[in-house]
């Protein structure tokens, strides 16, 4: 099946890049990419130009977004069609799963599960959709009219379903794709819903407006109000008002409600509501299902809700990364390095040397050397200046403000294209650079980060090696909390994934690296080299630290105050992939393992984890253990290793002594 994917462009040269980027990371690349440019004063057409032949660009110059997608939609020369706007991204699998969906069902619409992409500081994270629940006795146009909805990013067409719509209808403004699709569920269309893949639809940073940040203006809702009067129309052409008067109804309230400010427009919406679907005692008496129906959903929501195990409040968000105070080093006057490197240190002067000589004596030598102290009190700028080697910065931050932070000053002044993190306190084995960068130059653009296998050091069990059994796609797994060894120094990334994803989380008390390989796998394919490169020293020396701390990654409440952060906002994919039991598991295990864990929590966690997955048998040793006598706990844990490793799914790592 050829697929066609048509992105209307207008000034969206800030976000077309990370829109293209996801749509050729696809596992099944589109047959054709055709932007229509519709009067961009800015970038956009140069960036597109970039991507050279993958991307035909057209010109539109009578304004609006629908003029620009029949435009290109009459070119389009695929036997399936999607309309991409250039915000908006895709997960890697989605056209792969719509494609499939369709094959089985020729001539109709296919959609797959989409979220919303939205701006946190300098990340961007996923967020649930935010439209109404589908009921089970919803056909599609009443569901659609009751305000459940699929965006153009998440909704392919097959070429006859298109064509029955008879396009974009360039007279409506607002509701555009609510308006083309209710037109086809009328005409005959049909949704075929995958569960695979995902779209997300960008919602846009403070200060920019999009097309439906206007749908509550003027303008606006005279357009909405448009839509609903040609859907009243044909039906009622059709002889089939009868059966959908409740669901408009329920619209045409639902907008009079929406047009209060404006009273001439909502007596004009209520006195359509009158003429299609009876008059207002009539319309409410037919919704009293409907609204039944909904408080259970929010009663059943909020007693669900209450059974959540109450946490300490997570630490207020940093502010965004001070500007370096200082810089000791030469000038960035030679040629633009394949590799930056950036150092994180704090108040670690005496064991700095270390991580520095190791990234110095790579065998890879075509690098920079991005040192960013954090604000520390000792000596750190001095340790730095015995270094000669002009491929080596350091940089001051004024004020603290974490690794986070520290990190993410890195990556704005770097200048390769892959881009290496290094905890001042590890060290890397002298072919990290060299192997990691031989295996990025041979893999595609799709593939973002490479981690490779760890070398721990200091455990009572001697030396240990983590070696990685993950790659492709494991943003399941991730969501899961399976940790696949990939953390601060093992990995390498392409700058240009931060386009897409943002950085670090500055907000976050502990396991930002992990949430940070989370949110890539969730657009790019992560590979691994299975020997160890990298040193961890799992020590905790009162030298190390500020005295009363441990290291951020052995500090149970930061570390545990960041598993829920990531919870809550990661629970609605963890619920669409199944996995929100497993993420539970994994946080429970932590508070029986660990000296500083609440057992009362756990249990609880693990009693919700049976609630949605009661066949899931790795729960039940861990609760079996959760309920046993402190005194007993000990002796249990050889029988939840047998189970857990018998039945515990998704990716492992080996151990090796």
């Amino acid at each position: 099946m050829r697929v066609s994917v048509v992105i209307p462009c207008r000034n969206g040269a800030d976000l077309i890049a990370s829109t293209l980027d996801s749509l050729f990371n696809q596992t099944l690349l589109p047959s054709e990419t055709i932007l229509v440019d519709n009067g961009s004063t800015d970038e956009s057409v140069a960036i597109a130009e970039t991507y050279g032949k993958r991307v035909s660009i057209l010109s539109e110059p009578r304004p609006g977004a629908s003029v620009t997608r029949n435009t290109g939609a009459a070119v389009a020369t695929g036997d399936a069609i999607m309309f991409l706007d250039a915000d908006d991204l895709l997960g890697p699998t989605a056209l792969e799963s719509l494609v499939a969906a369709l094959a089985d069902n020729t001539g109709k619409v296919a959609c797959c599960p989409w979220y919303r992409f939205e701006p946190h500081g300098n990340c961007w994270f996923s967020a649930p959709p935010s439209c109404a629940p589908r009921w089970p006795w919803q056909d599609d146009l009443a569901a659609w009219l009751t305000g459940w909805y699929h965006p153009p990013c998440s909704v392919l067409w097959s070429r006859e379903a298109y064509e029955r719509t008879d396009g974009w209808s360039e007279d409506v403004k607002v509701n555009t794709d609510g308006d083309i699709m209710m037109r086809g569920f009328i005409l005959g269309n049909r949704l075929v819903r995958t569960r695979a893949g995902a779209a997300y639809y960008r919602r846009l940073p403070a200060g920019q407006v999009s097309l439906s940040a206007t749908r509550n203006t003027e303008k606006g809702l005279a357009s909405r109000l448009l839509v609903l009067k040609r859907v009243g129309e044909m039906l009622e052409t059709r002889s089939r008002l009868n059966r959908y008067r409740t669901p408009l109804g329920m619209a045409f309230d639902a907008l009079a409600a929406d047009s209060s400010a404006y009273p001439e427009l909502q007596q004009k919406c209520l006195a359509e509501a009158k003429r299609c679907c009876g008059p207002p005692s009539l319309r409410q008496m037919r919704r009293v299902p409907a609204d039944v129906a909904s408080k259970l959903r929010w009663r059943a929501i909020r007693a669900h809700d209450s059974l959540e195990p109450e946490i300490a409040p997570i630490m207020p968000a940093r502010a965004e990364a001070p500007a370096a105070d200082t810089v000791f080093s030469t000038e960035h006057t030679g040629p633009k390095p394949k590799v930056t490197v950036i150092i994180p240190t704090f108040d670690r002067a005496h064991i700095l040397p270390r991580a520095i000589d190791s990234v110095l004596e790579q065998s890879f030598g075509d690098f920079e050397l991005l040192v960013i102290d954090d604000a520390s009190h000792d000596e750190t700028k001095d340790v730095v200046a015995q270094y000669s080697d002009p491929r080596l910065q350091y940089i001051k931050l004024e004020k603290n403000g974490g690794v986070a932070a520290a990190r993410n000053s890195g990556i704005r002044r770097a200048r390769g294209d892959y881009i290496a993190f290094l905890d001042s306190d590890d060290e890397w084995l002298s072919e990290k650079l060299a192997l990691q960068v031989g295996l990025l130059d041979r893999l595609p653009k799709s593939t973002g980060l490479v981690y490779s296998a760890i070398e721990i050091l200091g455990r009572e069990s001697g030396v240990e090696i983590l070696v990685p059994e993950t790659h492709g796609y494991p943003h399941r797994a991730h969501l899961s909390g399976t940790f696949i060894g990939a953390g601060g120094s093992n990995i390498m990334i392409r700058k240009d994934v931060t386009r897409m994803i943002g950085f670090f989380d500055e907000s976050l008390p502990a396991i930002e690296d992990f949430d940070f390989c989370l949110r890539v796998g969730r657009f790019f394919r992560i590979e691994f080299i299975d020997q160890p490169l990298v040193r961890y020293h799992d020590t905790v020396q009162e030298s190390d630290c500020q005295a009363g701390d441990q290291r951020r990654s052995r500090n149970f409440m930061r570390n545990f105050q960041a598993r829920h952060e990531l919870f809550r906002r990661n629970r609605h994919e963890m619920h669409d992939l199944g996995v929100e039991h497993l993420f539970r598991l994994e946080t429970a295990k932590r508070h029986l393992n660990w000296p500083e864990g609440n057992h009362a929590i756990a249990r609880r966690m693990l009693l919700q984890g049976i609630l949605r997955q009661p066949g899931e048998p790795s729960l039940y040793p861990w609760l079996g253990k959760s309920l046993l006598p402190a005194r007993l706990r000990p002796y249990a844990g050889a029988f939840v290793r047998q189970f857990r490793n018998a039945f515990t799914p998704g990716p492992q790592l080996s151990k090796k002594s």
